[in-house]
């Protein structure tokens, strides 16, 4: 698919798609200055497969490219949306994605963001990854975000990045199932972890922010509901020489509690 309008290109996808494996759906735009947006109300299936946004533009393109899902888009067996660039453009991309219906997120697979904003349905299972562009990260949920395996949310290697995930006051953050524990990392220069709903967390799950660069800082804000039952909050710091960076910071205004 190729949109190639200056203003606004719109894509709207309603009925079911299947992706088998192998399978590349392309959105090329080359507009100078353009929007494109894929809008789902149907259901999408990919299974192996490739969803890719190129920016072909002969020139520098401050449009947004985003993702408006409403309906049910499953991304399974290492499947992937992702942007790339045939003429070398830089990854600002995919600025405001949003899912108000159901996005399944699951083995091995990954969805390039820079801003997603959950208010239906978020699952990430193993091996999931959100995120992977050099830039600053935001995954903001106010629906249900539920990490069923052990996945990621991190930025690509940028000195300069950060990645935080707001749990935001409607929403519901909850990590592994009944019995199975999940293991969840936020990894950039500076990860932050902010949580303003209520949070389930299964014992023996872990969470881990890792900071990626020297000058990184970290932070777990709580103004919600926390509760560790044999769960571990990590702080690491991945990196071969010291830190000076910041903030460094524990905040909690809520109800946050430690057992087991």
């Amino acid at each position: 698919l190729k949109t190639t309008a200056s203003g606004y290109s719109g894509i709207s996808l309603a009925g079911t798609w299947e992706l088998p494996s192998g399978s590349d759906l392309e959105v090329e735009f080359t507009g100078s200055q353009s929007h494109a947006v894929l809008t789902n109300s149907g259901s999408v299936s990919l299974d192996g497969a490739t969803l890719t946004y190129d920016w072909a533009a002969s020139a520098n393109n401050s449009g947004s490219r985003n993702i408006a899902n409403a309906g049910t888009m499953v991304l399974e067996n290492g499947s992937a949306v992702r942007f790339a660039s045939s003429m070398g453009r830089p990854a600002w991309v995919f600025q405001n994605n949003t899912n108000s219906g159901t996005l399944r997120v699951l083995s091995n697979s990954t969805f390039d963001s820079i801003n997603l904003t959950n208010t239906g349905t978020l699952e990430l299972g193993s091996g999931a990854v959100i995120g992977g562009i050099q830039s600053n990260l935001t995954l903001t949920n106010r629906g249900a975000l539920d990490i069923t395996g052990d996945s990621a949310f991190r930025s690509a290697p940028n000195p300069a990045s950060s990645a935080t995930l707001l749990n935001d006051t409607a929403g519901t953050l909850t990590l592994g199932t009944a019995g199975s524990p999940a293991d969840f990392l936020i990894q950039a220069n500076s990860p932050y972890l902010t949580n303003r709903g209520t949070a389930t967390l299964e014992p023996g799950s872990t969470i881990t922010l890792q900071i990626a660069s020297n000058s990184g800082g970290y932070r777990f804000d709580n103004s919600g509901t926390f509760v560790q039952d044999d769960v571990d909050l990590i702080y690491d710091w991945a990196i071969t020489s010291g830190n000076n960076g910041s903030p460094r910071d524990f905040i909690n205004s809520g109800t946050w509690t430690l057992r087991n």
